[in-house]
């Protein structure tokens, strides 16, 4: 049968295109094979990537694209080899020639992200993101990069949005980078429990990262500072396990140190600043904050430890390590003030009076030097104050010195205008009642002579006023502390000065203390204050007002008291005459209507609960069932009379039956 010539026409206009088409992917694939390295070729190159021979893998490499330049691939690997070798510009530029082989593929896209993020083109690495945004980001690092340049740039908001996005992309599968810029995130928002918690989470993944145990410490630290009692301890912790990740990381051990200074382990803290120092000598470092900071950070250590009377701990060693941070470029009050307590230290441990002589001198110049700006007499006078007190029981002549050092340094502060002048006057007045202790102590030694011992008893007294007026003027301008002291300190005198210490006291409490209260009337006998004129007007007024009283109460009569009232009884009833009638009790009433003549009924059986109407009546009327029955046996008589409705007259005859 013939076909149809449309039809055959169709066919093979058919057959033609299908060919058509069969050729050009034959082409596309010819191409891609063309373009590509054989496996037999690439299986090497991969063996060299895996063993970690960049080197060798780097001239690889460069035979490879150099045989296919249009292999994407081969210059993704080609760029990471070049970037874990340094070569960060080489790498950048493999990384666009890839990206611009193959603009849609996502391993190539986060390849140029990141290594503008380390080229700190910020910007160019956020447009990475923006261009492939309506794809999807299926490992995430497409965000991850985007939102490293944000925190970079200081958008932490988007940075914040960008890295919840890639991680919500991830699901449960987050790579410990995720978690660890989180954390930076919220540390940089002060947010430094949740900064803690994503670090703990990313640790748990990559617990063999230094960096990150050490940044992990940090936030540990800020927690510490905003009241978190647990966190100075896992600070420790934390800078502790970044030390011993990287033993040769000398701002490890610094920061392990410091750690341990916040949580008052100062032989701790001192053992690993020494490892620090020894690392920052054997790595050659001799300038810089890091240095600064441990040598002050040591020299605090060492100085603690003096202090507590541990033989590792020395105030000239202190003093040395703080002059050496010093002269590192360190600037900061609590440098001085350590620095001034040191050389304090030194002059008391000083056997020497020439080496004390010169630490004194020291201390004066640390506040007349480049301390000036950061120190005031006061914090002299309490660093001598402070010294006092810790030798007043070993050596009281010495606190005796010392004590009298830092009377001169409150009262230099005072003069010059102190901005906290009440409580330097209350330190003034501290500082005078331990000399007035200290003169005492040296009194009362064996070696003491009588003569000398005279005067310091002296001595003693004129600094027992001196703090008593101290006391007294910061008291008046309203220091309770002071007014405490003056009042404790006065007590101790004798009951004199107990007694008026007492009442001054209760004047600056309004006299409602009861401690003050309790003073006064302890002291009133042996203080013989009755004797006083106020006193014995007093009691005569309180002795003549009682004695009117009693002779008031014994010679003028009492009044009668009333009578209580009685109930009122019934008036008696009048008595009957013979032949008279009976008294009716109804006889007030009005006469009752005729009734009917009531047929006899039974008498009710008797109740047991009697109500109030059964009971008779208290005032002695007659109740209502009496009433009732009165009533009842009128009603009868009236119709036994013939219904006459008169009353029937009672005969005083007996009727015969």
């Amino acid at each position: 049968m013939p076909r149809c010539p449309l039809s055959l026409s169709f066919y093979r206009l058919g057959r033609c295109a299908l060919t058509g088409l069969l050729l050009i992917n034959l082409h596309q694939a010819v191409a891609v094979e063309v373009h590509a390295p054989s496996a037999d070729r690439w299986d090497p190159v991969q063996t060299l990537l895996s063993q970690g021979n960049d080197q060798a893998a780097l001239a690889a490499l460069d035979d490879i694209v150099g045989q296919f330049p249009r292999w994407g691939h081969g210059w993704m690997r080609r760029a990471e080899v070049r970037e874990r070798m340094g070569q960060l510009e080489g790498a950048l530029e493999d990384a666009r020639r890839a990206h611009g082989l193959q603009t849609d593929h996502e391993g190539s896209n986060a390849l140029l992200a990141r290594l503008l993020v380390r080229s700190e083109s910020y910007a160019e690495a956020r447009n990475i993101h923006r261009q492939w945004l309506p794809k999807p980001d299926r490992e995430g690092w497409i965000h991850y990069y985007a939102a490293e340049a944000a925190f970079a740039m200081g958008d932490k908001a988007e940075a914040a949005d960008l890295i919840a996005r890639g991680m919500a992309h991830l699901g449960t599968q987050v790579p410990s980078e995720f978690r660890f810029l989180s954390g930076r995130i919220h540390e940089s928002q002060g947010d430094y429990a949740g900064a803690a918690a994503a670090f703990r989470r990313g640790l748990s993944d990559s617990r063999n990262h230094a960096g990150h145990w050490f940044n992990l410490g940090v936030i540990y630290r800020n927690l510490a500072r905003q009241g978190d009692q647990d966190a100075a301890a896992q600070a420790v912790s934390a800078f502790a396990r970044a030390a011993n990740l990287s033993p040769n990381d000398p701002i490890a051990w610094f920061a392990l140190g410091q750690s341990m200074v916040d949580v008052g382990d100062f032989v701790g803290a001192e053992s690993n600043l020494s490892q620090a120092l020894a690392r920052f000598e054997a790595e050659g470092i001799s300038q810089g904050q890091e240095l600064a900071l441990t040598h002050a950070s040591f020299g605090l250590a060492l100085l603690r430890l003096a202090e507590e009377g541990n033989p590792a701990g020395s105030h000239s060693q202190a003093l040395d390590h703080l002059q050496t941070a010093e002269r590192l470029g360190l600037r900061d009050a609590a440098l001085y003030n350590n620095m001034l307590a040191a050389a304090v230290g030194a002059q008391r441990n000083a056997h020497q009076p020439g080496v004390a002589q010169s630490y004194a001198q020291h201390a004066e110049e640390i506040i007349a030097g480049p301390g000036a700006d950061f120190i005031s007499p006061v914090n002299l006078g309490m660093s001598y104050f402070y010294s006092a007190r810790g030798r007043l029981a070993e050596n009281p002549r010495v606190a005796l010195d010392e004590a009298e050092l830092a009377i001169d340094m409150f009262q230099r502060a005072l003069a010059d205008a102190a901005d906290d002048a009440v409580a330097t006057q209350r330190f003034l007045g501290h500082a005078h009642a331990l000399a007035a202790d200290a003169a005492l102590a040296a009194a009362a030694g064996e070696d003491a002579e009588p003569a000398q011992g005279h005067q310091w008893q002296l001595a003693a007294e004129a600094h027992r006023d001196a703090a008593r007026d101290a006391y007294f003027a910061a008291g008046n301008q309203g220091d309770g502390i002071a007014q405490r002291h003056y009042l404790a300190r006065q007590s101790e005198r004798g009951p004199q000065a107990a007694y008026a210490a007492g009442w001054q006291f209760l004047r600056w409490r309004s006299y409602i203390h009861p401690e003050g209260w309790k003073v006064v009337i302890a002291n009133y006998g042996a203080a013989e204050a009755y004797l006083s004129p106020l006193s014995m007007a007093l009691w005569g007024v309180i002795l003549g007002l009682s004695f009117v009283l009693g002779c008031k109460a014994f010679f003028l009569p009492k009044p009668l008291a009333p009578a209580p009232a009685r109930r009122s009884s019934p008036p008696p009833a009048p008595a009957r005459k013979p032949g008279s009638s009976p008294t009716n009790p109804s006889a007030k009433r009005p006469e009752p209507k005729r009734q009917p003549t009531p047929t006899r009924r039974p008498p009710l059986p008797a109740r047991d609960n009697r109500t109030t109407q059964d009971t008779p009546a208290r005032s002695g009327q007659p109740t209502r069932r009496a009433v009732d029955d009165i009533a009842r046996r009128m009603a009868q008589r009236s119709s036994g009379n013939g219904g006459s409705g008169e009353p029937p007259t009672r005969s005083h005859t007996r009727r015969r039956p």
